[in-house]
């Protein structure tokens, strides 16, 4: 395995910013990989769900990872950890969270870290409105 090439995004420029719609966006699915120790270790992926401001309503998540390595995703909402939401991993298929309509959140995905050894996951992150 080679390090990720570093994409140059950050908590102020994510890699993809989106806004979910009725009439639009439902769907959305984005590819990358990351590495530790070497190459690049974080992506931020911004969304904001639809709805009235102070409705709250379902996000669900799913992550399928390749690699020798693994992945955890963190959902803050103005940079702060969401209380109660479990980390997403490689593997998870159907995480449901709960958002609040018209609200940016931010995503970020942080390869393990774990050991010395170049740990490389390609990866791909589907943010749905509704369950497949």
């Amino acid at each position: 395995f080679s390090p990720a090439a570093e994409d140059g995004d950050s908590e102020q420029i994510p890699a993809a910013r989106l806004t979910f719609s009725p009439a639009g966006a439902r769907l959305f699915t984005y590819s990358s990989d990351l590495s530790s120790p070497n190459g690049d270790a974080a992506d931020w992926i911004a969304f904001t769900p639809y709805g009235p401001p102070n409705q709250s309503s379902y996000i669900y998540l799913e992550l399928r990872c390749a690699g020798n390595g693994g992945i955890t995703a963190t959902l803050e909402q103005g940079g702060v950890p969401m209380p109660g939401v479990q980390p997403l991993v490689c593997g998870i298929y159907d995480l449901a969270v709960k958002v609040i309509g018209g609200q940016e959140y931010m995503l970020i995905l942080t390869a393990d870290g774990s050991g010395s050894d170049l740990r490389y996951v390609s990866y791909t992150l589907t943010l749905a409105v509704a369950r497949k």
